[in-house]
C-alpha cells in the first residue's frame, strides 16, 4: 500500500489517492474517496456547532459531514458522545482506538529532540511546558481576545523568571500559531519559546517533545487530557475564566472536576503551586487518575496500530 504525507494545499497530489486521513475534518469532497478523520484532541471547550462564537459562521460546514466521513477515531464513549454532538457525525461512525499522536508522548529521545530544537542543554533542570489555548472573539476577523492580553502574560513570565532561576526551572512556552508574532519577550536562560514554524522546519511533531516535560501549565487547551497519560503534574492558569466561559462555553462541567490540578490566576499563585508539586509528586494524583480513566479507554500508547487496523479492515470491507 502506497502511503504519503501530503500537504492539504497540494490539491492535485491529494486527488491521486483514494484514502484520505485528516485531523481537522478537512475531508476530500470527491465521490468514491474514503475519508478518515483523527481529529486533534479531546474537547473541553465548545467546538463545531456548539461553539457560541463561531456557530453562525461555520455551522453549515457540519451539516453534511456525517455522510462524507467513513469513520473517525475516538478516545472513549464519552469522546464519541461529545464529538458527535459537536460535529453532527453519527455516533456509529466513531471507532474507539485512542489518538495516534499520543503514542509520541513516550518518545525516548524527547529531551534530546527538545534540546536540539531550542539550542540549549537542559541538564538536570525541571522542564515545565506552558501551552495556552487560542482566544478570539471574532471568527471572521480573527481578533485576539484583549481581555486576556499577551502583554499581561509577558509581564508575568518576566516576574517569574527569577523564581525559575532559583528553582532550576526551564519554562518552554508553546506559542499558538495565531498569536506567535504577538509575544514580546525573548528567550533567556530560563524561558524558551517554540512555534509551529520551528517544529515544521525540523519535521518535529509537538508531542515528540512534550514527553520531555516534568509538568504542564495550561488553561482551556485540550492538551491536558492527553498529558494525563504521562501521570505528571498539571497546573491550570486561567485568569480570564469567567469571561472565556461566558464567550465560548465549555462542554464539560463543572470545570473544577474536569481539570485535575490546582487553579491559578496570577504569578504568585502559580509559583506556590509549582513549589508544592516540586516537593510532593502525589499532589492531585488521585484526581488526575480519575479523569484519565474516564477520558481514555486505552492507556498503552498503541493507538496508531489500532487505527491502522481499522483503516485496513475498512478498506478490505469496501473492495
Amino acid at each position: 500500500m502506497d502511503i504519503k504525507l501530503i500537504e492539504e494545499a497540494n490539491k492535485d497530489k491529494v486527488k491521486d489517492y483514494g484514502v484520505h486521513v485528516t485531523t481537522h475534518y478537512n475531508i476530500n469532497q470527491e465521490i468514491g474517496k474514503i475519508n478518515i478523520d483523527l481529529w486533534h484532541g479531546f474537547p473541553i471547550k465548545n467546538i463545531g456547532v456548539l461553539n457560541k462564537i463561531e456557530n453562525n459562521v461555520i455551522g453549515e460546514n457540519y451539516n453534511n459531514l456525517s455522510s462524507k466521513i467513513n469513520f473517525s477515531a475516538s478516545y472513549s464513549n464519552l469522546y464519541t458522545f461529545l464529538m458527535s454532538s459537536c460535529s453532527k457525525i453519527s455516533a456509529d461512525k466513531f471507532k474507539i482506538t485512542g489518538a495516534p499522536r499520543n503514542d509520541l508522548l513516550i518518545n525516548k529521545n524527547s529531551k534530546y529532540v527538545l534540546e536540539n530544537l531550542i539550542k540549549k542543554d537542559l541538564g538536570n533542570n525541571t522542564i515545565i511546558f506552558y501551552v495556552p489555548t487560542f482566544r478570539r472573539r471574532s471568527f471572521n476577523k480573527r481578533v485576539i481576545e484583549e481581555g486576556y492580553s499577551l502583554e499581561e502574560v509577558d509581564r508575568e513570565i518576566k516576574e517569574l523568571n527569577k523564581f525559575f532561576e532559583e528553582k532550576n526551572i526551564v519554562l518552554i512556552v508553546k506559542k499558538h500559531a495565531f498569536t506567535a508574532d504577538t509575544w514580546r519577550i525573548a528567550n533567556n536562560d530560563n524561558v524558551c519559546f517554540i512555534t509551529n514554524e520551528m517544529l515544521n522546519k525540523y519535521g518535529i511533531d509537538f508531542y515528540e517533545i512534550l514527553g520531555a516535560s516534568d509538568m504542564l501549565i495550561t488553561d482551556f487547551s485540550s492538551i491536558y487530557f492527553d498529558y494525563l497519560l504521562l501521570d505528571r503534574p498539571i497546573i491550570f492558569f486561567a485568569r480570564d475564566y469567567d469571561e472565556y466561559i461566558n464567550d465560548r462555553g465549555i462542554l464539560l462541567e463543572p470545570y473544577e472536576f474536569w481539570t485535575p490540578g490546582p487553579k491559578t490566576h496570577n504569578s504568585e499563585e502559580l509559583k506556590k503551586e509549582i513549589e508544592i508539586f516540586l516537593k510532593c509528586k502525589e499532589y492531585y494524583l488521585k484526581e488526575r487518575e480519575q479523569i484519565k480513566n474516564i477520558v481514555h479507554k486505552f492507556k498503552d500508547f498503541n493507538s496508531s496500530e489500532r487505527v491502522w487496523k481499522e483503516i485496513y479492515e475498512y478498506i478490505k470491507s469496501v473492495e
